[in-house]
C-alpha cells in the first residue's frame, strides 16, 4: 500500500510539475530555433564565401593562363630579336651596347614568364585551397 501511495504521490508532482515548466519550455524551444536559424546563417555565409573565393581563383587562373601564353610569344619574339642581332654583331653590323640589350630584353622576358608560371601555380594551390582538393602526395 505504502509503494501505491508514492508512486501516486510522484505522479501527482509530475502533473503538478509540467504547467509549471510551459513558460520555461516554451522559452527554450524559442531560444533554440533562433540558435539553429542563426547557425543555418551562418552556414550560408560560409558556402557563399567560398563560392566566391572558387569564382576569383577561377577567374585568377584563366587570367594567368592568358598571361602565360603572352609571355610567351613575348620569349620567342625577343629569342628571335637576340639571334638577329647576334648575328648582326658577328658581322660587325651591331655594337656590342644593342647585343647586350637584346640579352637583358630575352632575360627580362624569360623572367616575366617564370613569374607567371608561379602565379599560376599559387593561384592553383590557392583553387585546391578553397575547394578543400589538396593533394599532400605533391612532392617538387
Amino acid at each position: 500500500m505504502k509503494q501505491q501511495w508514492t508512486d501516486l504521490y510522484f505522479i501527482g508532482i509530475n502533473l503538478q510539475w509540467e504547467p509549471w515548466n510551459w513558460g520555461r519550455r516554451k522559452h527554450e524551444v524559442n531560444q533554440i530555433s533562433y540558435t539553429i536559424n542563426q547557425l543555418n546563417t551562418e552556414q550560408e555565409k560560409q558556402i557563399q564565401t567560398i563560392r566566391n573565393e572558387v569564382k576569383q581563383a577561377y577567374k585568377n587562373l584563366q587570367s594567368d593562363l592568358d598571361q602565360i601564353l603572352l609571355t610567351r610569344r613575348l620569349l620567342k619574339q625577343e629569342n628571335d630579336r637576340y639571334k638577329i642581332i647576334q648575328n648582326q654583331y658577328i658581322q660587325g653590323l651591331a655594337t656590342t651596347i644593342e647585343l647586350n640589350d637584346a640579352e637583358i630584353a630575352l632575360t627580362s622576358a624569360d623572367l616575366q614568364l617564370r613569374q607567371a608560371q608561379i602565379k599560376w601555380l599559387q593561384d592553383q594551390a590557392f583553387l585546391a585551397y578553397v575547394t578543400g582538393k589538396i593533394d599532400t602526395q605533391y612532392q617538387p
